[in-house]
């Protein structure tokens, strides 16, 4: 007999992080367009301690010494800083908290300055919109590229419908 599955390929048993409770039943614990229709799907992995992989990496996280890879980040903006004017750093975003943050470190921090790209969604939200007006108000310079918005809306809906989720194309 095989193995049943849930929804979207989801496993039947519910397991949980024993250290931040995460469970393997995230619609978006993985990379969706990897997803086949019908395929087992891989969820969040976890060790034979019951520890999911976040949980770890976490835990690798403190063993990195932050201060090298500040020194490491500081040579490369030294290497691609300008002081002409013109841009020195590309950063990709949607105004969200970690294309903002990612942004703002590298002006005021790095003495950087970069440009903004921006894929936007087919339709923002109320506080999407807001968010990346803000960032703009800031004070950063934006390149919107605005794709062909038939295409744009046949991805989004085809990828809904075949992922569950409308952002994958």
């Amino acid at each position: 007999m095989s193995e049943l599955f849930g929804k979207y390929g989801l496993p039947l048993e519910v397991k949980f992080c024993k250290k931040c409770t995460m469970n393997n039943q995230r619609p978006s614990s993985t990379v969706e367009f990897k997803q086949k229709e019908g395929e087992k799907k891989r969820t969040l992995a976890f060790g034979e301690d019951g520890i999911c992989e976040a949980c770890k990496y976490a835990e690798k996280k403190k063993t990195i010494n932050w201060e090298a890879r500040h020194n490491q980040l500081e040579e490369l903006c030294n290497r691609f800083r300008r002081n002409d004017g013109r841009y020195d750093v590309i950063v990709p975003g949607s105004g969200g908290k970690d294309s903002v943050q990612a942004a703002h470190i590298l002006k005021y921090r790095y003495n950087m300055n970069p440009i903004l790209i921006t894929w936007p969604p087919a339709l923002y939200t109320e506080i999407g919109k807001r968010n990346f007006d803000s960032w703009l108000n800031a004070g950063f310079a934006n390149y919107t590229y605005n794709q062909n918005k038939k295409l744009h809306r046949f991805l989004t809906r085809s990828a809904f419908l075949n992922l569950g989720h409308p952002f994958q194309p």
